[in-house]
C-alpha cells in the first residue's frame, strides 16, 4: 500500500491525466485550420459580437477560430493543509510537449495576486518570470494563454 502522500498524488496525477485523454480527440469544427508552426508569431485574435450566436472569436480573415485548452494551475497558491503535500506541482517543458501534442491551442494560465503583489506596491518579479517563462514555452507551441 502506497503512503498517503504518494497514494494522494497518485491519485491527482491520474485524475489529471483521465481529463486530459478525455478531450484529446476533439477536433475542429471544419477541419480546415491549420496551426502556425512552432516558433511563428501566434495570430491576433479578436472577440467580435454575434447577435444569433451570443459572440464569436475570429482570426484576421474573419473566421472563427475554436479555442480548445485547459486550466494550468501550476502558478496558483493554494491553503495547505498539510504543508508536506504539494498542492501544486511546476510548468514544465514536458507539459508545454503534452498540452501542445493533444492538440489543445489554449490555456487559461491560472496565478495567485497574493503571490504577484505580497504586500501593497510591493511585486514579486520572481513569481512574475515564472509566469513570463510559462507563457513562453506555450507560445513556442503555438498555444494561446
Amino acid at each position: 500500500m502506497l503512503p498517503a502522500t504518494m497514494h494522494c498524488l497518485s491519485i491527482h496525477r491520474t485524475l489529471a491525466l483521465v481529463s486530459l485523454l478525455a478531450f484529446a480527440g476533439c477536433q475542429s469544427a471544419d477541419g480546415s485550420a491549420v496551426p502556425p508552426s512552432p516558433g511563428d508569431p501566434l495570430p491576433a485574435l479578436q472577440a467580435v459580437p454575434d447577435p444569433a450566436e451570443g459572440g464569436r472569436i475570429v482570426d484576421a480573415s474573419g473566421r472563427e477560430v475554436l479555442l480548445r485548452g485547459v486550466n494550468v494551475n501550476a502558478h496558483v497558491e493554494y491553503w495547505q493543509y498539510d504543508p508536506e503535500l504539494f498542492t501544486t506541482y511546476p510548468f514544465t517543458e514536458e507539459d508545454a510537449d503534452m498540452i501542445a501534442a493533444m492538440g489543445w491551442n489554449m490555456v487559461r494560465l491560472l496565478l495567485s495576486w497574493s503571490r504577484v503583489e505580497p504586500s501593497p506596491g510591493e511585486y514579486d518579479e520572481a513569481y512574475l518570470d515564472e509566469i513570463a517563462d510559462s507563457i513562453a514555452m506555450l507560445r513556442e507551441r503555438s498555444v494561446y494563454t
